[in-house]
């Protein structure tokens, strides 16, 4: 870093000649004449006679938070916080409040494996009845027209 000041022509504040040379000379003479104090001139500033012989701090009293109140107010919100988990009722999900489209939904858009859907029904559910099941025509029409492209249809 350059220690010069390239730019700065002056800095503004200026010095009487000989003032550093002389001031300790003159510091000397102030202690050795008595007070220095009695060389400044009056500033201007004066309290009224007798203030500070008058003047009374008076103490102010600190707040004070009892821990009683802290802990009671405290102890109070717990058990509120408490019963509010305890009692207050919980939706548990069932496949009964679920809805066969949503069901039919997930079943078409995830992945899963034949065991997984053979693990959720009983032997009773799983009769020849069940399979017997035949569409009539409508059903199959509604079905080749919601599950095939319209390339395939026009193939046929």
């Amino acid at each position: 870093m350059d220690k010069e000041f390239k730019h700065i022509k002056s800095s503004g504040f200026k010095v009487p000649k000989g003032y550093f040379e002389s001031l300790d000379d003159r510091l000397l003479d102030l202690t050795k004449t008595g007070s220095p104090l009695s060389s400044i001139p009056n500033t201007g500033f004066k309290a009224p006679e007798g203030y500070f012989e008058n003047f009374r701090i008076k103490p102010k009293k600190a707040k004070v938070i009892t821990l009683k109140r802290v802990l009671y107010i405290s102890g109070v919100a717990a058990v509120l916080a408490l019963l509010i988990t305890v009692f207050v009722p919980k939706n548990t999900l069932s496949f009964d409040s679920l809805e066969t489209a949503t069901i039919e939904t997930y079943l078409l858009e995830e992945s899963y494996q034949p065991s997984d859907i053979a693990s959720l029904l009983n032997e009773n559910e799983l009769t020849l009845e069940s399979f017997n099941l035949v569409p009539d025509e409508e059903q199959l029409e509604d079905y080749v027209i919601q599950n095939s492209s319209i390339e395939n249809l026009l193939d046929l």
